[in-house]
């Protein structure tokens, strides 16, 4: 009889709850033994010689019935991948929770992918160990992991995070969501309505969208919304390598977003314009690439003054897209201001034909080009 992997795991184990232990109870080929194997060290089995069998942590049979319902290739069909000890210490130090709470105040939170909890549990030690009253309310999809969670004591409940009604009353939101695709940028804006107006939402990410941040509305929005506090963790020489987290071969890094309601009130703000836009100056006046360009830019044009707003918004358009540590501070929402501030700075006898707009953030373009056109 052929061997059959699924009938072997639901027939032939011996599963001791009480000890939390696996059995192979047929002895089987050494090819098919192994594929046993590897699916109970998958579920975290560790061989005891002694004994001849594997012993778990965790329930043994909840695990197989897991394994039953998804098939040994989906054991980590949510996307599970617990948060390293080093990337929470980092989360103390360098995040905005290397204060929260630490007044007195008691500080709701919400774990939006709790797992097995490993996050909440960290964050309980952490208050714990620094007197603070931390209150955790947690969601899970997976009703395993929710199991784990509540035997262990947790406020975790188990739904599709995505599908769950948002009410802004947490002070933290606390997460390491699913990195497939952009899917975590989906948990992110849901999650980020479940803050109040002054809280703040502290989230693991994987970092490819920060490189590639133009190709796609949510990873321009999510751009966007952390370069508000988290300029440095998206610099890729901050990034955490590869293997960080077992299992995951990408870099990630840590980001903080505002509520939804506090980011619109900066980002709208005529004085974070006005700073922004004084922070691209300054980026300008001391970058010497920039004074070898506007040379040749202002020479150029000097013999086709028709195409300034051309060129000089293909410049801005360029700094822009390719972002490094140097420019991944400069904001795509003030493109318009840059063009302005570089036609002004540059080209001060056509700047005179820029019209003041009911919109601060739009410019004159048709104006300043006929303008060129007929100089």
């Amino acid at each position: 009889m052929a061997f059959s992997l699924f009938k072997t795991i639901e027939q032939d184990l011996l599963i001791n709850t009480d000890d939390k232990t696996i059995s192979v109870i047929p002895e089987l080929a050494t090819k098919d033994y192994a594929k046993v194997k590897s699916i109970l060290n998958r579920l975290g089995g560790v061989w005891r010689k002694s004994q001849q069998v594997f012993e778990f942590k965790k329930c043994p049979k909840a695990l197989i019935d897991r394994v039953l319902t998804l098939g040994s290739r989906q054991i980590n069909k949510f996307q599970f991948y617990p948060t390293p000890a080093e990337v929470f210490q980092y989360i103390t130090e360098y995040t905005p929770l290397s204060y929260i709470g630490a007044s007195g105040k008691t500080i709701r939170v919400l774990e939006p992918s709790a797992g097995e909890g490993s996050l909440v549990r960290q964050l309980m030690d952490f208050g714990r160990q620094e007197e603070r009253d931390f209150v955790i309310d947690g969601y899970d999809i997976d009703p395993l992991n929710v199991i784990f969670c509540q035997e262990a004591g947790l406020n975790i409940s188990q739904a599709d995070f995505l599908n769950t009604e948002p009410k802004a009353d947490y002070d933290l939101v606390l997460m390491n969501p699913p990195f497939s695709g952009d899917v975590f940028i989906k948990h992110l804006r849901h999650a980020q309505r479940y803050l109040k107006s002054d809280g703040i939402l502290i989230s693991v990410v994987p970092t490819e969208w920060i490189l590639d941040h133009k190709s796609r509305k949510n990873r321009s929005w999510l751009f966007e919304q952390a370069q508000l506090d988290s300029i440095e963790d998206m610099n890729p020489g901050n990034f955490f390598e590869p293997g960080t987290f077992k299992g995951v071969s990408i870099s990630t890094t840590v980001i903080c977003l505002r509520s939804e309601e506090a980011a619109k009130k900066t980002l709208n703000s005529d004085e974070f314009k006005v700073s922004a836009v004084e922070t691209f100056d300054a980026w300008i006046s001391n970058c010497g690439a920039m004074e070898e360009h506007s040379n040749k830019l202002i020479a150029d044009i000097e013999q086709r003054p028709s195409e300034i707003i051309d060129s000089v918004g293909a410049l801005v358009s360029n700094i822009l897209k390719v972002r490094d540590s140097d420019t991944i501070h400069l904001y795509d929402r003030f493109e318009a201001d840059y063009i302005n501030l570089l036609v002004e700075k540059w080209f001060p006898d056509h700047a005179k034909v820029l019209k003041p707009s009911s919109d601060p953030q739009q410019l004159d373009l048709i104006s300043l080009f006929d303008s060129g056109r007929a100089a």
